[in-house]
């Protein structure tokens, strides 16, 4: 793995993006986005991932973790986009954006395969980690 790709600080919660091999859009069926938000489950109560923010497009995934047990590097096996966070709020919002950037949904809380709903107080089907809303981005 090269070095721009390595999460350093492994006590630190990362913004992760994880990509379809050729942007293949196969989170566009149903039962392969619920095998994910399985897995994310699974993860959180078994290896301590604490998920802050997230989102499952229809050929990538983009998310704000933290690993309180394990190496984040032991939870997945792929590459990561490493940028240490000091700015969550700044990223929640990018993630939360994306349903409607893509003309999906007209509002981020509308879209069930993200934390946005979360965030808007509404019926979630994964649980997070609020940030806090009074952080700001320096």
């Amino acid at each position: 793995m090269s070095q721009a790709y390595q999460i350093k600080d492994q006590s630190a919660a990362h913004y992760v993006t994880l990509q379809i091999v050729q942007w293949a859009d196969i989170f566009t069926r149903k039962i392969y986005r619920d095998i994910v938000i399985e897995s994310l489950k699974y993860c959180q109560k078994e290896k301590g991932l604490e998920i802050y923010a997230y989102v499952i497009m229809s050929n990538h995934i983009h998310s704000l973790i933290r690993s309180a047990q394990e190496n984040l590097k032991e939870i997945f096996s792929n590459k990561f986009i490493e940028q240490k966070l000091d700015y969550l709020p700044v990223r929640q919002a990018g993630i939360h954006n994306n349903p409607v950037v893509s003309g999906i949904v007209a509002n981020p809380e509308d879209y069930i395969y993200s934390s946005a709903g979360n965030y808007a107080d509404l019926e979630s089907i994964l649980d997070i980690i609020e940030v806090s809303r009074t952080w700001k981005a320096y």
